[in-house]
Parts: C-alpha cells; sequence; structure tokens
C-alpha cells in the first residue's frame, strides 16, 4: 500500500462507505465531478495528496502532477499569503472561507480557481473544491480590452475634431 493509501485509509471511516470506493484518489475525483472543477486533498502540513480534475483521469496531467508538492509551490506568488491564511482557517476552524487562488499548470500558465476547504475529521485530511474562473477570466478580459479600444476611439475622435483633453 502506497503513502497516499495509508495515510486516506485511517481517516475514510468519517466518510461510511469510502474505502469501497478506492480511497482518497476516487473520493478526490468524485467530488471533482460532484462539486468543483479540481479538488485537492491536503495532509495538515498542506502538502497535496491527491489532486483530480473534472473530466482529467490521473494519467492524463492537469492537476494530477501536483501530488506530492506543497500547495503553496503550486501557486503565483500573489496567491502564496491566500495559500496561507486557507490553510490556518482549515488547522483552526475546519473550514475555509472561498478565496480566489492562481494555481500554475505545468506550462506556466496561470489556472484561476475559486477555492473553498473543509477539514475531514480533527487531524484528518483537508478537501479544497476550486471551481474554474478560466471562462471569467477571459470574458473579463476581453471587456478590458474592448473598453480601452473605446477610449482610444474616443479620444481619436476628439483629436480629429480639434478638441484636445478638457476642451
Amino acid at each position: 500500500m502506497n503513502n497516499l493509501q495509508n495515510q486516506g485509509t485511517a481517516n475514510l471511516s468519517l466518510m461510511p462507505g469510502a474505502e469501497a470506493t478506492g480511497g482518497w484518489p476516487a473520493l478526490a475525483q468524485l467530488f471533482a465531478g460532484l462539486a468543483g472543477d479540481v479538488v485537492l486533498v491536503l495532509d495538515e502540513g498542506g502538502r497535496i495528496l491527491c489532486a483530480a480534475a473534472g473530466g482529467v483521469a490521473p494519467g492524463d496531467g492537469g492537476p494530477h502532477a501536483w501530488e506530492g508538492k506543497a500547495w503553496h509551490d503550486i501557486v503565483a506568488p500573489d496567491s502564496r499569503p491566500k495559500v496561507a491564511a486557507m490553510l490556518q482557517e482549515l488547522a483552526a476552524q475546519g473550514q475555509a472561507r472561498r478565496r480566489e487562488i492562481n494555481c500554475l499548470a505545468d506550462d506556466g500558465h496561470a489556472l484561476p480557481l475559486s477555492c473553498s476547504g473543509l477539514r475531514l475529521g480533527e487531524h484528518g485530511p483537508s478537501l479544497v473544491v476550486g471551481r474554474d474562473l478560466g471562462a471569467i477570466a477571459a470574458v473579463q478580459q476581453q471587456l478590458v480590452q474592448t473598453q480601452q479600444q473605446l477610449e482610444a476611439a474616443y479620444w481619436e475622435a476628439r483629436q480629429r475634431l480639434g478638441k484636445g483633453p478638457g476642451g
């Protein structure tokens, strides 16, 4: 039995029938399909025991490559304080409020996720469920670009009419 299975099996009693599902990897994949786009199972120190993504099978890349790494090591520098705060909340309260975290894919691109977390038992692992904000981020970027184009066209029109700023 590997370390992930050893660590997860002792705490699976919190979820009746979880042993029959194949342990934490299968459970994380189930949650990814039901509740989020990405699910991380973390140990008490924030190391990723298991990662699952809806529609991505283990071995197909994606978040599975994060397994064994510390969560703060796979996020953008601006998200590290948010990860630290979530880990503190999980340790102190057993749950962490939703935060936007920019995880880094293997190719270096940011994967924006809206994450919340829940600790399973007093000393059990934590589940972090993330919803992909990529589509929302793309729409926001298009909005910003459109606004910049409108402003440029406005100033160009004002210049053609001979009216400078404030005129």
